[in-house]
């Protein structure tokens, strides 16, 4: 189990609404925006995983350039940090920081909890300059706070358009039939469309790489 902190650099409750600010980290010029959080609804568990955009340079607690997906744990109770902050999106990523803004979702298995994080705008795919964003999704063991396996693709690299806006919810059946959607808003040369997919929660990561998902497109 991850160890539990205080390092919180402020907390306050008012009116059962907590405030609160992620732990500082070593940076060089750089914001952390667009957060978004989930909550392991298990009995007794009491943890939120906060995500977020980190435009810019970290040295401390862990090294990362330039702009990714960093999360944290935070004690649904007390508003303390649960151990560290930590990197989400891979080295690789090449993120557009005006749209690349992650979502989190939660839901149980058979042995345990997985928290989904999904973003857009990551042109790790196309060359360095050249636009050809896609969205990601990663998979986080709840109980250990690792991530499994990399990231995964989840969207057509056929479209080389903007993809944006991206949003996750959970299909939670506390077995492994739960699931994930993934929705996204996608440029198609002319007009902008939603497109999804499904991805699976449980079975392991080795269910995930073989690409159990089904595209939904909306029109």
């Amino acid at each position: 189990m991850k160890a539990r902190s205080s390092i919180l650099s402020a907390f306050l409750t008012l009116a059962c609404v907590a405030m609160l600010a992620l732990p500082a980290m070593a940076t060089t010029i750089a914001s952390e925006i667009y957060p978004a959080a989930a909550y392991d609804s298990r009995a007794g568990v009491n943890q939120h995983l906060v995500v977020y955009l980190v435009d810019g340079e970290v040295s401390s607690p862990y090294t990362r350039l330039g702009a990714h997906i960093a999360g944290q744990f935070v004690d649904s109770l007390t508003g303390a940090a649960i151990g560290d902050p930590f990197p989400v999106s891979d080295t690789s990523a090449y993120l557009d920081s005006a749209g690349a803004e992650p979502d989190t979702a939660f839901a149980q298995t058979e042995t345990g909890g997985v928290y989904c994080v999904t973003w857009g705008q990551d042109g790790r795919t196309g060359v360095k300059g050249v636009t050809d964003p896609q969205v990601y999704v990663q998979l986080i063991d709840a109980d250990t706070g690792a991530l499994v396996g990399g990231n995964l693709l989840v969207s057509s690299t056929d479209n080389p358009f903007a993809k944006s806006s991206v949003s996750v919810g959970a299909y939670n059946a506390q077995s492994e039939n739960s699931r994930f959607m993934i929705a996204w808003t996608q440029n198609n040369g002319s007009l902008n469309e939603i497109v999804g997919t499904l991805i699976t929660a449980g079975g392991g990561h080795r269910q995930r790489r073989e690409g159990r998902r089904r595209r939904l497109r909306i029109r």
